[in-house]
């Protein structure tokens, strides 16, 4: 899904502010907001780098991070933008979400002047997206935290909560 080097990135958690974006992505391009269809945003996954960082506890249970997954009649707002991707930022957004499945997925525009993410007869553009992961395809070079057994596999029930400082962070973008 990051093969070409210009790609549309979607983004709906921390980068969903374009002054967030940039921290990431100092040179991307034309921000927008932007209608992804068929997936839902979730907290239910722990947040790897918060975790590795060591700015949360695993014994604390709010460590989640979001991640998308598929819900058929869900849809939600992201931050649609352009980057132009060489080899070495490639490796590194790779290694920054080593826990996601990072697909390709349709998304619409929104018009700048729409107040409501109303569904849109127009064409659709294709963007990169981070997905709702695996255990079993997680790479072998992520190490897990000590005392955590799952990334993606914790039940409903589970108690598991957003990070504060994660939430925070997404709030204010």
């Amino acid at each position: 899904a990051l093969r070409p080097s210009s790609v549309t990135i979607l983004a709906y958690g921390a980068l969903i502010s374009e002054q967030s974006a940039r921290l990431t992505f100092p040179r991307l391009r034309n921000f927008r907001l932007a209608r992804v269809d068929g997936l839902r945003r979730v907290f239910a996954h722990p947040h790897i780098f918060l975790l590795k960082e060591g700015v949360v506890k695993v014994n604390d249970l709010r460590i989640a991070s979001l991640s998308v997954e598929p819900s058929k009649d869900a849809f939600f707002v992201a931050a649609a933008f352009d980057v132009d991707l060489d080899d070495e930022q490639r490796l590194q957004f790779m290694a920054r979400e080593p826990e996601y499945q990072i697909e390709t997925v349709k998304f619409t525009d929104l018009p700048a002047d729409s107040s409501l993410p109303v569904e849109s007869q127009e064409s659709k553009s294709v963007g990169v997206i981070c997905l709702a992961g695996q255990d079993d395809k997680l790479p072998a070079s992520l190490k897990l935290p000590m005392g955590m057994a799952t990334v993606w596999g914790w039940p409903t029930d589970s108690g598991l909560l957003p990070a504060d400082v994660y939430l925070r962070h997404c709030l204010l973008a």
